[in-house]
């Protein structure tokens, strides 16, 4: 399903960009219901969430079984976690084309990276919680005693992934005016920094070393990434607002946790 919406991403955005370029060649589109902005979801909603994200859980649930030294627990559970998240993402498609308007289940949201309407945004959280489940569970029974950092960042990566898209998704519904805004700005920044660093990373770990046939150089300094990125990296998200009327403090632990980001990204 990955290598799928990988090759139908770019493809979108291939014909985005002949819309831009020759808009009066491409007018034929809109009798389709295909607008540029419209266009510009599907692009980046199936490359985050179709490529990216299946990608992702496909490479973990194959690196934490064999890091853990064991088989992956409750297999089906993250089967049919595979069929929901796919099915929802077709659904996405399916709703932003549609357009339906003041519905609280069906209508698109209007927040970056969080267009989803909120029936998707179910199918995405009930697909998370079995993975979840069935990758914590199966580091729990490991055989082998250690962490190895690679488990530290795909776990890790996971619950943060859930933790952001709850936030940008449906809690940020709960405020209006700037808190609505700062909020977002927060989301949009860690759903690159809590949920593609992370995972990304973890990934790098498991196959850099098996690739080039050597050991990490230093496990310490790599969990001292890890956790220095868990640390500075959520209050990052709102450098992107740093000019609107928000407290002070809050601009400033913005900047600070961004240069602070530098111990991460050296380790």
């Amino acid at each position: 399903s990955s290598l799928f919406w990988l090759a139908l991403g770019p493809l979108i955005g291939l014909l985005q960009t002949f819309q831009f370029l020759t808009p009066s060649a491409m007018e034929f589109l809109s009798g389709f219901s295909l607008s540029y902005g419209k266009i510009r979801v599907f692009h980046t909603n199936i490359v985050v969430y179709g490529w990216i994200a299946t990608s992702f859980i496909s490479a973990i649930l194959y690196i934490i079984p064999k890091l853990s030294e064991t088989e992956l627990r409750l297999p089906q559970l993250a089967y049919w976690a595979g069929w929901i998240w796919n099915i929802g993402l077709l659904l996405n498609i399916v709703l932003i084309w549609a357009v339906i308007v003041g519905h609280p289940l069906l209508s698109m949201q209007p927040y970056e990276y969080a267009e989803a309407p909120m029936l998707v945004d179910l199918f995405v959280v009930v697909s998370a919680v079995m993975v979840i489940a069935s990758v914590h569970l199966t580091v729990l029974k490991r055989k082998r005693k250690g962490l190895y950092v690679a488990i530290w960042y795909l776990v890790g990566g996971l619950y943060t992934t859930a933790i952001t898209y709850l936030g940008g998704n449906f809690v940020v519904l709960a405020f209006t005016g700037l808190g609505n805004q700062i909020l977002h700005a927060w989301w949009l920044h860690n759903a690159v920094g809590m949920f593609v660093t992370p995972l990304g990373v973890g990934i790098a770990y498991y196959l850099i070393p098996k690739a080039s046939q050597q050991p990490l150089y230093s496990h310490r300094l790599s969990i001292l990434g890890f956790w220095t990125l868990m640390i500075f990296y959520p209050a990052t998200g709102v450098h992107h607002v740093l000019q609107s009327p928000m407290p002070t403090w809050r601009s400033k632990l913005a900047v600070i946790s961004a240069v602070l980001l530098a111990i991460p990204v050296l380790a």
